[in-house]
């Protein structure tokens, strides 16, 4: 395949390799420039160019971007992405675009081919059923939390954001068994997570965790575990893209659970809300 052959970079020259690395930073870029700006860019000549094309099993620039489009087309998740660092330096902002989509669309299949079902209905029961739903996340995971309790409260579910003013340890006992505790952290959870899983545990709260796929003392411990892939290496990332699309999806899937639990209750109430909010 003329990609994989771009990708390898066997045989190359290193004014190849540099025409290489041009076209795989810039994707569907490469199709609309003329030899000349594809050879001043790529640092090469247009003679250089044309013997790499050839090289490539084409016919020249033109024939290079009629395969090299089918190509992308016909591969748009590009192939499985690094989850860490998604993109270079010298990326186009199309080229960007791209990655950043198909980095969401490799995340949101790979969660959903894994879904525990019976796992996620036990989650919705547990959210529908409970008085109060106790919310724990730190950074990015806070943000997920926050937007979980944005929705719940439109269909009159009462939450608290637990972390919020990192008294979490005390706001855990004021929980009981007809409420329930969720936990979104990546990682599963740190020495202060722990602590409010003991107490929550003593006061008979159920207990649902998001986080990757390996024990830790809080997915031991829980009602439910709701999992994602271990992908994420904080030390290289650039961002936490991956685990963020698992969790803002494993989170509105449960919303809506909860939602079709008691689909008509839950429109007017959020209906009333809307209206309430439009007013102001």
């Amino acid at each position: 395949m003329l990609l994989q052959k771009i990708k390898d970079k066997k045989g190359f020259t290193e004014t190849e390799k540099n025409m290489a690395e041009y076209i795989l930073s810039h994707g569907e870029d490469i199709v609309h420039m003329t030899i000349r700006e594809f050879s001043d860019d790529s640092f090469s000549s247009p003679t250089a160019a044309m013997r790499f094309f050839k090289k490539l099993g084409c016919e020249g620039f033109k024939d290079f971007k009629v395969k090299y489009i089918k190509e992308l087309q016909a591969s748009p998740h590009d192939d499985l992405l690094d989850v860490n660092r998604p993109f270079y330096i010298g990326y186009s902002t199309s080229k960007i675009a791209k990655t950043i989509l198909s980095l969401n669309n490799q995340a949101l299949s790979e969660i959903y081919d894994n879904l525990d079902i019976h796992a996620m209905e036990k989650a919705a029961k547990l959210v529908t059923n409970a008085n109060t739903v106790f919310l724990y996340g730190h950074g990015d995971s806070s943000i997920r939390a926050r937007t979980f309790i944005n929705k719940l409260f439109k269909i009159n579910k009462l939450c608290i954001l637990a972390t919020d003013s990192n008294e979490e340890a005390g706001i855990s006992n004021n929980a009981t068994h007809k409420d329930v505790a969720v936990f979104i952290s990546y990682r599963g959870g740190s020495s202060r997570f722990f602590e409010c899983a003991k107490i929550l545990r003593e006061r008979k709260c159920p207990m649902i965790v998001l986080s990757s796929d390996f024990k830790t003392e809080l997915t031991e411990n829980c009602d439910v575990w709701l999992k994602i892939e271990d992908k994420e290496k904080s030390a290289d990332n650039i961002a936490t893209f991956y685990s963020q699309a698992c969790f803002d999806y494993l989170l509105n899937v449960m919303y809506s659970l909860v939602y079709a639990s008691s689909y008509t209750k839950s429109h007017n109430h959020k209906l009333q809300i809307d209206q309430y909010t439009a007013k102001r």
